[in-house]
């Protein structure tokens, strides 16, 4: 059945899931859907790892690209890909501390 608010019934079905979710505590982050302003969505919250994937996997790209990707250019990729400047700043220097990725150059990364 659709509610007043949406006019397709699987979001209301997913706000009616995601209350549930809430009740019992989940940690889940909480986004705007894209159907309505007011109606949230949960998606997990990715781990560590899955970010630092994320990062290099990135980097490969821009390497593909390049020969040497700017930090400046790799940070503005990731916050399009929901990994905050900080976090992102944080994340390269556990790889670089873990040898996965080195600075031929200052401020330019390539994976090791």
């Amino acid at each position: 059945m659709l509610c007043e608010r949406c006019l397709n019934s699987q979001i209301c079905s997913y706000y009616d899931k995601i209350s549930k979710l809430i009740r019992e505590d989940i940690k889940l982050e909480v986004t705007e859907c894209k159907y309505y302003r007011e109606s949230p969505i949960l998606t997990p919250t990715l781990t560590i790892q899955e970010k630092l994937r994320i990062v290099l996997n990135t980097l490969k790209e821009m390497e593909q690209k390049s020969v040497f990707v700017s930090k400046a250019d790799l940070i503005k990729r990731l916050e399009t890909k929901s990994i905050h400047k900080d976090e992102a700043e944080k994340l390269i220097e556990h790889l670089l501390k873990e040898g996965k990725i080195y600075e031929p150059k200052k401020d330019c990364l390539k994976i090791t």
